[in-house]
């Protein structure tokens, strides 16, 4: 859309490379560049992650990494205390306090939305922009996105979505709220959308509305097998979604593994069990081409074929998934913590340069537990039960070196009181 000499007030103005542009957030949302003096044009692509997801979660990968080596100097980033009192800092920690710093810039200029608009927005993981607009110009907008997030996400990006579906975008796409959920579909372009589609979208939770994983989901259920399935699904979260949604995974899992995954909390926000299975997957095509096609009747069966193929997935993958542990049966010290989920285990890996990781089955089943020991030396530890007892199973420095007897003592001390 073409705006001449639009209202410029509210927001802000920023010269870059390719012009000048224009965002305000709120009141009246706009995002736009300038074309010529007085003539502005929409932005299509914004970068609009207005719940800092991907930076936070940066961010306290990096905290992660380096909190036990400079405790003190990430305490004071965090803090964002001036800069002035610090000591030369180390590049990571350089690189932490960028984005902490980016963070806090970012939350300065998303404070002028409303604290309920933006909550409802953040509960999503993209198009928080589009949403935003959707919230100002439209009345029933809000009642929407709570009733049928997935369809509200679409009236929101309708553009994009009549651009896959090779039709012509409304040109007041706010219109759209106002039909029938089902000829709201039919004007996004699928034109053989039943009642019954509309109820399957209404399952979809909020953060499970990425445009590819509906998009996916949609052509799926047109297999009347998969719309019978979906049918008694009480929610679809974001883990079974990308299982949904994708054909190549969906065949590989019977349907307790879906029921599994929407019951689970933790697949509402990270599709923990699609990793996994993308994970064997790949490993299956390069390394076992010729063995047949394994589906997996339990969450179980998975985790056991990924555990027992973990040197054929590459760490960047290995990282991503995350495993929950058991809870320790020894709690913690100031100076020796339990870790108690896969990525910890993998940073400790990582940070001490030994071979942790690999013994996850071990973690997840229970029968051994590590610790990342903090004075008096760093180190990992390792206990398994021998003789009714918790005993040291491996106690050792970085790449594997020995541990002073005065780290022994205060290990045995502890286990042992």
């Amino acid at each position: 859309m073409i705006h001449v000499n639009p209202d410029l007030s509210g927001g802000i103005i920023s010269q870059k490379n390719t012009g000048r542009f224009f965002t305000r957030l709120w009141p009246a949302p706009v995002c736009i560049r300038e074309k010529v003096p007085g003539v502005w044009d929409d932005v299509r692509d914004i970068g609009d992650d207005f719940s800092l997801a991907g930076l936070v979660k940066l961010r306290d990968l990096l905290v992660g990494k380096c909190k036990d080596a400079y405790p003190d100097l990430v305490a004071l980033i965090m803090r964002d205390e001036p800069e002035a009192g610090f000591p030369a800092l180390p590049a990571q920690l350089r690189h932490l306090q960028r984005i902490q710093r980016r963070i806090g810039t970012r939350q300065k200029m998303l404070a002028c939305i409303p604290s309920k608009t933006r909550r409802l927005i953040c509960a999503f993981p993209e198009g928080h922009f589009a949403l935003l607009q959707f919230l100002y110009a439209c009345p029933n907008a809000e009642e929407m996105i709570h009733s049928n997030p997935a369809l509200a996400t679409m009236v929101a990006s309708s553009e994009a979505w009549c651009s896959r579906n090779s039709i012509r975008p409304p040109d007041t796409p706010w219109n759209l709220a106002r039909m029938k959920r089902m000829e709201i579909m039919r004007a996004l372009g699928f034109r053989d959308a039943d009642q019954r589609l509309v109820h399957i979208l209404s399952k979809i939770m909020p953060w499970a509305c990425r445009r590819e994983h509906i998009a996916g989901l949609i052509d799926t259920v047109k297999v009347r097998d998969t719309a019978r399935l979906i049918r008694h699904m009480p929610r679809i979260n974001l883990g079974a979604i990308t299982l949904l949604a994708d054909t190549a995974l969906l065949e590989h899992i019977g349907k307790t593994v879906l029921f599994e995954v929407i019951n689970d909390v933790h697949e509402d926000t990270h599709a923990n069990t699609a990793l996994k299975l993308r994970a064997w997957i790949d490993a299956k095509a390069r390394h076992f081409p010729n063995e047949p096609s394994r589906r997996f009747t339990s969450r179980a069966a998975l985790d056991e074929m990924v555990f027992r193929n973990l040197h054929l997935v590459g760490l960047d993958t290995l990282e991503a998934i995350v495993w929950t542990l058991p809870l320790a049966p020894i709690p913690d010290h100031r100076d020796i913590v339990a870790l108690r989920e896969s990525g910890e285990v993998f940073q400790e890996g990582y940070q001490q340069s030994n071979c942790l990781f690999s013994r996850m089955p071990e973690f997840c089943a229970g029968t051994t537990f590590a610790y990342r020991v903090l004075a008096p030396e760093r180190a990992t530890l390792t206990i398994r039960k021998c003789k009714g007892q918790w005993q040291i199973d491996a106690l050792e420095t970085a790449c594997n070196g020995p541990v002073s007897d005065k780290t022994k003592d205060f290990i045995h001390t502890w286990l042992h009181t």
